[in-house]
């Protein structure tokens, strides 16, 4: 029968006491190289708690060495046996993981110089340990909740509250604050499934375990090889480097429908790690074992549950990815399961485990044996000769360009630059726009210059971001016309102005191609239009799609869709750089080279401003430059983007991914790099690639993508051009198609133009709060839109609502307090002023 439930949250309470107790007893040798005294002086002997780090020990140990301590200390650093400690992983974990057979005391050796900064991560003392410990507990709250506002908006004193519990190891404190976050205690198994409270919550607040949805449980796997035929522990080989344990972090998820029985840890491990299960495999450890404890705890602890009948970027961060990156752990069958010190039996309630031997930063940590097959398999890694041939779905051309941008990840070929080869480029490399000649006159002549061009946009985005399911180009922008109206509008005046033909291509992904051609097939109604404004003649419009790379899951580097995840999820579309093979592989290339194109203007669907310009593409046909990218005068607001530069001789699109470090600073100062990528380029009739961790299902999942824009260097006669900051005009957010769709601009043609009447050449400011973040709630909130010609700026937070007719002026400020509505009236002109509620209007 089930234990009372005070009873059982008193014995959860008195396990997680004991897990906080928990130390491991260290004797840490100065090392011989950092010694200046003689004779040498004696070891130093502590605890260290277990969910502790090694860093918050140094101030002790340093004391303690303080008097033979040679000048010039560096980052301190640990090492077992050789091995460099990871700082960020808990003492107790290294303890669990490193020591086969528990060394009592652990035997740690400390240096004070000579950092090895290739295998560790640099570390800063207390600092750097509390900003992982906090990132941690973000990416468990994400996995928890499905986001991390809870964590994300503590307040500056919770935090110090909460890292000084952890420091400390004062349970109490720790509880004071963590209960108000929400991450547990996870609910169990029967409750998790049977719960009707589901959909109670509003959307914008964060999913508590007990809420009836998907219980999700972050859980960090070690898993460590040891020899198959090992039988005693003591005799395990001990660990070298860290290639040879494979980190694995992978939440676990319980779902409704998987019946009511209780989930033990041996299902959850076979769900989490199935490579290193078979169906024989059985873990039952020894008396000693079942007997084991946290270290420091009484001989007579025991924190088995008394009740078994009831029964989840940038950020795993990529320093801990690297540790799975060149994992070499082979496939073999489970020998011991430690948490917090125990060797579990595997029929042991896996929610009870989760619950009771967490870390404070609500992840559960397990250290997994496994004994090497003597017939090994092919190595995890994922490298230019890993299978991906088996991916079914990618063409010949997909796999080939895959593995040659994973051939160019691992080879390190995109390597920070060297920051004293940066030369700012000349005018002849980046020509002002005003220096630029316009074409010939006569309709003819213009004529001719187009009959060489063809459009191409690229259409591969999703309006997530503004809460739309489609593509992007879908969405209305202004006068009930969408994106790919906008474009359509503005070829077909171009082509009957002139009498030329000017193909439209829509190069889109997998995730926007079938909704692009239900958009395309409507197009017949927008005819009317084009017919009855022009006369209409049709323009040629052809789509084609973009490679698909699977995504790589980021602790293991195998692809995803190996692993089972063959829908749109295990997929990705790989960056706007793929648009050259794309474009010859789908035989559009030879299409246009067939209809006489030589030049192909490529532009982002969603820049309103990227309109073919004549003065631009005369330019490039009679200089006969292969290639041109437009840059525009940076401004605070895009600090971050790309510039050109020359480099080695060749110009070269710089972007901050490549910038070191210590320079990063200098990269966003506008008044050294004053333009940046706009991603409108002109290309005559090849890429590189970054990295990008994204986490899907609670997933960390790697990417490799490319930009078209760092092709520029491919390209000996390639140019920028320094274009007026209107042909950018992204719509990337709400606040954007506020502009768009204001008396800031016109529509003429297709074409958006900005209203004279603006004196200010810069745009208005304008930060909308999450109320207004998805477009259907944007349109809900304001009648019509409010007149901003004289604005100089706008931040809305809150339940704000806009009536008809108003004119915004100046800088203005609305903030509705909270749980209040607020809102403006018809026909309101507000010019400098803070709103805050009915009486201030």
């Amino acid at each position: 029968m089930a234990a009372p439930l005070d009873e059982e949250a008193a014995w959860s309470a008195e396990a997680a006491r004991r897990v906080w107790g928990g130390a491991v007893p260290l004797q840490v040798h100065l090392h011989d190289a950092d010694v200046t005294t003689l004779p040498p002086p004696p070891p130093f002997l502590t605890l260290g708690p277990r969910i502790g780090y090694l860093p918050l020990l140094v101030p002790i140990i340093k004391a303690h060495f303080s008097s033979t301590l040679p000048p010039r200390i560096d980052t301190v650093w640990f090492e077992y046996k050789g091995l460099p400690l990871k700082w960020y992983v808990p003492i107790g974990v290294l303890y669990d993981l490193l020591c086969a057979d528990p060394e009592r005391p652990w035997n740690l050796t400390v240096h004070f110089r000579g950092y090895p900064a290739e295998i560790l991560t640099p570390c800063d003392g207390e600092d750097s340990t509390k900003w992982s410990y906090m990132n941690s507990l973000k990416e468990a709250a994400f996995i928890i909740t499905g986001n991390s506002k809870n964590v994300m908006n503590m307040s500056q004193a919770d935090q110090v509250a909460l890292w000084q519990s952890v420091m400390k190891g004062n349970l109490d404190g720790y509880m004071n604050i963590s209960t108000r976050l929400r991450l547990g205690p996870f609910e169990e198994d029967w409750l998790v499934r049977t719960s009707s409270v589901e959909g109670q919550q509003g959307s914008d607040e964060p999913e508590s375990p007990g809420s009836g949805k998907p219980c999700r449980v972050p859980v960090r796997l070690y898993v460590r090889s040891v020899q198959e035929d090992l039988y005693d522990l003591e005799d395990a080989v001990p660990v070298g480097d860290w290639e040879s344990i494979s980190y694995i972090n992978r939440p676990f998820e319980i779902r409704k429908e998987e019946g009511r029985g209780y989930i033990t840890l041996e299902h959850a491990l076979k769900t989490l790690l199935p490579e290193f299960f078979s169906s024989k495999t059985s873990v039952t450890p020894d008396d000693s074992q079942r007997a084991q404890t946290p270290d420091s705890a009484p001989d007579d602890c025991d924190i088995t549950p008394r009740s078994c009948q009831k029964a989840e970027s940038a950020s795993a961060r990529w320093r801990e990815a690297e540790v799975a990156k060149s994992g070499k752990v082979k496939l073999g069958k489970v020998k011991l399961v430690r948490v917090q010190g125990i060797g579990l039996d595997l029929d042991i309630p896996f929610l009870w485990v989760a619950n009771n031997l967490k870390n404070p930063e609500c992840y559960l940590h397990i250290c997994v044996y496994v004994g090497t097959r003597k017939q090994q398999t092919k190595d995890h890694r994922l490298t230019a000769s890993s299978s991906v041939s088996i991916l079914a779905c990618c063409s010949d051309n997909e796999k080939s360009g895959f593995l040659s941008l994973v051939a160019r990840y691992l080879s390190g070929e995109e390597e920070h630059v060297e920051w004293g080869k940066i030369h700012t480029p000349t005018d002849d490399v980046v020509v002002p726009y005003d220096a630029l000649e316009a074409p010939p006159p006569g309709m003819e002549e213009t004529k001719k210059l187009l009959d060489k061009l063809a459009v191409l946009k690229l259409n591969g985005g999703l309006g997530t971001t503004m809460g739309c399911t489609g593509p992007k180009s879908v969405i209305e922008v202004r006068n009930g016309f969408t994106f790919l109206d906008l474009i359509v509008i503005q070829i077909e005046s171009l082509n009957k102005k002139y009498g030329s033909n000017v193909p439209l291509l829509l190069m889109n992904s997998f995730n926007t191609h079938e909704d692009t051609l239900k958009a395309i097939s409507y197009l017949p109604s927008l005819y009317l239009f084009i017919v009855e404004k022009y006369g209409g003649s049709n323009i040629e419009i052809h789509t084609f799609n973009q490679s698909q790379y699977p995504r790589v899951v980021a602790d293991e580097f195998l692809p995803w869709p190996t692993k089972g995840k063959t829908c749109k999820d295990g997929w990705y579309p790989p960056g706007h750089g793929d648009i050259f093979p794309s474009l010859m592989n789908s035989g559009k290339l030879d299409l246009l080279l067939s209809q006489g194109k030589e030049y192909v203007f490529i532009a982002n669907s969603d820049n309103l401003g990227a309109i073919v310009d004549m003065k631009i593409l005369n330019h490039l046909i009679h200089k006969q430059n292969e290639y041109c990218m437009e840059v525009t005068p940076k401004t605070l607001a895009d600090v971050k983007g790309g510039t050109l530069i020359s480099y080695e001789e060749r110009v070269q699109l710089l972007e901050i991914a490549q910038v070191p470090d210590a320079h990063v600073d200098e990269f966003k100062l506008i008044e050294k790099f004053k333009i940046f990528n706009t991603n409108n380029l002109i290309k005559h009739t090849t890429e590189m690639g970054n990295i990008q961790f994204q986490e899907v299902d609670g997933v960390k999942v790697l990417q490799l993508e490319t930009a078209a824009g760092a092709a520029i260097r491919f390209f000996d006669h390639a140019i920028g051009i320094n274009v007026p900051r209107s042909r950018f005009l992204p719509v990337k957010a709400t606040s954007d198609l506020q502009l768009v769709q204001s008396d800031l601009y016109t529509l003429v043609d297709g074409f958006v133009t900005r209203n004279p009447a603006r004196t200010n050449p810069s745009n208005p400011s304008i930060e909308l709060g999450p109320e207004f973040k998805k477009v259907g709630s944007f349109l809900d909130r304001f009648k019509s839109i409010p007149s901003i010609v004289e604005l100089d700026s706008l931040k809305v937070s809150g339940d704000v609502w806009f009536g008809s007719s108003i004119t915004l002026k100046g800088k203005v400020n609305i903030t509705a307090k909270p749980g209040a509505k607020l809102e403006i009236p018809d026909g309101a002109v507000l010019e400098n002023k803070d709103i805050n509620g009915p009486e201030d209007l």
